[in-house]
């Protein structure tokens, strides 16, 4: 115990630091660390869904509406969840989230907010997440484009 006594202030201050970088290395809460391999289903698109792709699923898609603060409302059944965009990662919403099996279906009025909504909760560990995707993307054009080629000169 002598030879402990002049190191027992250093002992002291690092063995309480190792114990919480441990807790916090390990917490569950924490992001992963491969966000560019998560990213991929949003770059290819395989994270957006329609209507038409949402009735040919397999079961039936926990509905998370994203809407704002003044807009909350109540949980009208148990397969639709209502969620400011403000508590998001509330654990009550993040736990009412991972105990569904099956798909997730993220919708928002605002494309940018469901497409964050997914970023975050694909590197957190989230499975299943789709984005509803209202627009119509098969657009057509009437008229070919063609520049003007007197502008260049």
């Amino acid at each position: 115990m002598k030879h402990l006594r002049p190191y027992l202030p250093v002992i002291l201050v690092v063995i309480p630091v190792i114990i919480l970088i441990l807790i916090r290395s390990l917490a569950p809460g924490s992001f992963k660390p491969d966000a560019s391999k998560l990213a991929e289903a949003s770059f290819s698109g395989t994270n957006l869904l329609n209507r038409q792709q949402v009735a040919a699923l397999a079961s039936k898609p926990y509905i998370v509406k994203l809407v704002h603060d003044d807009a909350r409302q109540v949980n009208p059944s148990s397969d639709t969840l209502f969620i400011s965009t403000d508590h998001l990662l509330d654990k009550e919403n993040l736990k009412a989230i991972r105990n569904h099996k099956g798909p997730v279906l993220l919708v928002s009025d605002d494309k940018t907010i469901a497409a964050k909504a997914w970023m975050i909760l694909a590197q957190m560990g989230y499975h299943d997440l789709f984005i509803l995707n209202v627009a119509d993307s098969s657009e057509v054009f009437k008229y070919k484009f063609r520049p003007d080629t007197t502008a260049g000169i």
